[in-house]
């Protein structure tokens, strides 16, 4: 499931924009390309800020160096995509040789959000396999010894979010909402009377009425929204960085 199939234009005007006049001074609502964009901007702000796949579960594949001093810690490895779920394959690779593979099995996801993997071997061990506590190799006993190898190890993982099997958090979603929300906000407040317009006034055989709103040069109609939409949000990534990026550093 992508994205936009879980934060819609609806989802947007439900959590977020509820009791918000979204039409133009003519009455016809605002197109869902404006909701859209705001909502794509939005997921793509928050996986820079949080370093997380959130737009679908999608394959990935890394090519990681392999270090021997790294051997003890069972070639702990952070991989570049979060969060991860499972990794499908372990290949072997000295430079552009062809690739030996590993049993996927061999491979330990301690905690999706961290992106972390080791290699335990396991049971499959066969006289095409080696694995003496250094590299694992694969056809390449020729190597031995060696202290370091650039791209050594292929892994193929799953990572990401994507609404159903992976659910998104409440946070994100919450998050995503409040930064979506923003475009459509500044636009129906500037709107909101009518455009470049702070107050209106009628009068007719003696009778009067007069709107004023709080749009000015510097403020639009929903700028209190806005501005406690963004405490929130402030709030909230504080909070959703030391949950989400503070695990991407490891002690053994």
């Amino acid at each position: 499931m992508a994205f936009t199939d879980v934060f819609t234009p609806q989802w947007l005007k439900d959590r977020y924009l509820f009791g918000v006049d979204l039409t133009d001074d003519s009455g016809n609502p605002y197109p869902d390309a404006l909701y859209n964009a705001a909502i794509a901007s939005s997921v793509q702000i928050l996986e820079a800020e949080l370093d997380l796949v959130l737009t679908g579960t999608t394959t990935y594949t890394d090519r990681v160096d392999a270090n021997m001093a790294d051997s003890d810690s069972f070639f702990l490895t952070r991989l570049a995509k979060r969060p991860v779920w499972s990794v499908s394959a372990i290949a072997v690779q000295f430079g552009d040789h062809p690739q030996g593979q590993l049993p996927a099995s061999w491979a330990l996801v301690r905690e999706p959000l961290s992106g972390q993997v080791q290699i335990m071997p396991g049971k499959e061990l066969s006289f095409t396999l080696t694995y003496n506590g250094g590299f694992p190799l694969f056809g390449y006993e020729s190597l031995i010894p060696r202290r370091y190898t650039p791209g050594w190890f292929n892994f193929s993982y799953s990572a990401g979010y994507d609404g159903t099997t992976n659910p998104y958090p409440a946070d994100i979603q919450d998050a995503i909402g409040l930064l979506s929300a923003m475009l459509p906000l500044d636009t129906a407040g500037d709107l909101l009377v009518g455009a470049g317009i702070a107050s209106t006034s009628v009068s007719l055989d003696g009778l009067s009425t007069s709107i004023n709103s709080t749009s000015s040069a510097t403020n639009s109609g929903y700028g209190a929204r806005v501005i406690q939409y963004m405490k929130r949000y402030t709030k909230l990534m504080e909070s959703m960085r030391a949950r989400y990026r503070g695990v991407s550093v490891g002690v053994l």
